[in-house]
């Protein structure tokens, strides 16, 4: 791994430590743009994330009010549809969908509307949605974008 992206990840990992996404939102598109293939990328950008998560928990754990859903509906789905897209990289092209998962997450940004019908699927469903946002993370490394919307939806403050 060379200097420069040893200086994203470390930046990526500073902007994530702040507000709570980044490195994989940020990060895997960057390297893809890069040239570096999906596998290398997720080699490089998933130990820090990991390291960052567990940072950011140690100390609030008690602050945790969905240890449950990430546990049972999300994280499998992440190790599920991680491990398909990795098996079928050379089939799928991993830029475009990553780069349509920008896309949207720019018009959810944007729009008061699909925010608000996505938060109210959170409200309403929100094992639905964490089997939907581990689906998304495994596939594209860019669960991050709905994690906002989940996050905003169910907690009033940062620390939750």
């Amino acid at each position: 791994m060379n200097l420069f992206i040893i200086s994203i990840i470390l930046f990526l990992s500073i902007v994530q430590s702040v507000i709570g996404v980044g490195l994989l939102l940020f990060g895997t598109p960057t390297l893809l743009i890069l040239g570096y293939s999906y596998a290398e990328t997720i080699a490089m950008l998933i130990p820090a994330s990991i390291c960052i998560s567990l940072l950011q928990i140690h100390g609030n754990y008690n602050l945790i009010r969905t240890k449950r859903a990430v546990v049972i509906y999300t994280l499998p789905m992440v190790v599920i549809s991680l491990s398909a897209i990795i098996f079928l990289e050379f089939t799928i092209d991993i830029k475009k969908i990553v780069g349509g998962m920008l896309i949207l997450f720019g018009l959810i940004r944007v729009s008061y509307l699909l925010k608000s019908f996505l938060q109210s699927i959170v409200i309403s469903n929100r094992y639905f949605f964490c089997l939907i946002m581990g689906l998304v993370h495994g596939i594209s490394n860019m669960g991050g974008g709905f994690l906002v919307i989940f996050m905003d939806a169910m907690f009033k403050t940062k620390d939750e």
